[in-house]
């Protein structure tokens, strides 16, 4: 039981901190958008840069998801099958020619000349679409590790905020053989106006949260030395995840408890992974509510549906060229992975996190993931 007094205590000094770094984060806002828009040394030359033009903001059209959802494979889908780049809130990774993405290597290349706040272009081999641009942004609120101040209760505006929040990358001088991998990175935001359309890509959240899991564990690789081998930071078994999911919970149920629902804290605590959950749900929640909001419409995209429309394999693809203004392709068949549950999750885990999904989602997230919670 957490003592009374603690907790006071607690929720004063939360409340002091949230203070401060508020008034850091609108100062960072305002320096960082007039840093880029005054800045004229990217180089655009040999690039189908489109002009940009006040009077036609509606060409940009979003391509949104919690991450692990599939979206960077409809990318990919897109590009192939239209030969039209595509282009990213997060202008430090580009795919080349070859098919590899760079990461913090070349000059961010802006949709629209002149207009450095973003978006940006995803590659720089491939020419921009006539009309539409599809645009990736995973939006906010889906951090792993993290304490629920960066996704619990946060307000829609601030999540539309982090939809339009990505970053421009400045390269150093190209060495003599190639690129360095070094420069800067500054914090842009365009106009949500500029949208005018969105695609919501969704996946079975307990094959996200699964994949989720696998991702953090290897971005730990320690070596062991006595056997010589590449070690996750958690094995990749059921073990490794429930571990995982118990060390999550110890690290942040004290401040879990200030920013949950009563009700919903006390249904989480022995559901594992509660907290990736909460995201996920939440997540939805917030881009259903932002897109009605800011009147975008949209359409909604279930990845598992690339797979199994077996009878009409191009019918979810076509409807997704089609929404973004593109003529329905056959010249390139996808090749979907939606990869089947890992296997981490008991029945009984899944029936703690099914009434929790119950209890957090919205009237329209419950009905765009009601086919996961049968």
């Amino acid at each position: 039981m957490i003592n009374n007094n603690h907790r006071n205590g607690v929720l004063i000094g939360a409340y002091s901190y949230f203070f401060i770094l508020s008034i850091i984060g609108i100062q960072l806002f305002f320096f960082s958008k007039e840093l880029i828009i005054n800045d004229s040394a990217i180089k655009t030359s040999n690039i189908n840069i489109k002009k940009f033009d006040n009077t036609n903001h509606n060409t940009l059209a979003w391509l949104i998801s919690f991450p692990m959802s599939g979206a960077n494979d409809i990318i990919d889908f897109i590009q192939r099958s239209t030969n039209r780049t595509t282009a990213t809130n997060y202008g430090n990774a580009i795919l080349s020619e070859t098919g590899r993405y760079r990461r913090n290597m070349f000059d961010s290349v802006p949709v629209y000349e002149g207009h450095f706040n973003g978006p940006f272009l995803f590659t720089r081999h491939l020419d921009i679409p006539d009309h539409i641009v599809p645009v990736l942004s995973y939006c906010g609120g889906y951090c792993i590790d993290c304490y629920p101040g960066k996704y619990a209760k946060m307000p829609i505006k601030d999540f539309i905020k982090k939809c339009v929040k990505g970053i421009r990358f400045k390269a150093d001088k190209v060495g003599p053989n190639g690129p360095i991998g070094q420069g800067v990175s500054y914090e842009t935001y365009y106009d949500p106006k500029l949208v005018s359309k969105a695609v919501v890509v969704v996946r079975n959240p307990f094959n996200v949260i699964q994949d989720r899991f696998i991702t953090f564990s290897h971005e730990f690789e320690g070596l062991d030395y006595r056997n010589h081998e590449w070690l996750t930071r958690y094995h990749i078994n059921s073990d490794g995840f429930q571990a995982y999911c118990n060390n999550q919970k110890r690290k942040f149920i004290h401040q879990e408890v200030l920013y949950f629902d009563k009700n919903i804290f006390e249904e989480s605590l022995d559901a594992p992974c509660y907290a990736d959950i909460y995201r996920y749900v939440n997540w939805y929640n917030l881009a259903f509510e932002s897109l009605e909001y800011l009147d975008i419409e949209y359409i909604v995209i279930h990845y598992e549906d690339f797979e199994f429309d077996l009878t009409n394999p191009f019918d979810k693809t076509n409807e997704v060229l089609e929404f973004f203004g593109f003529n329905p392709s056959t010249k390139y068949t996808p090749s979907f992975d939606p990869s089947d549950d890992r296997g981490f999750l008991s029945k009984k885990d899944r029936n703690l996190l099914m009434k929790l999904i119950q209890s957090l989602a919205s009237p329209t997230t419950k009905l765009v993931i009601h086919r996961y919670l049968l």
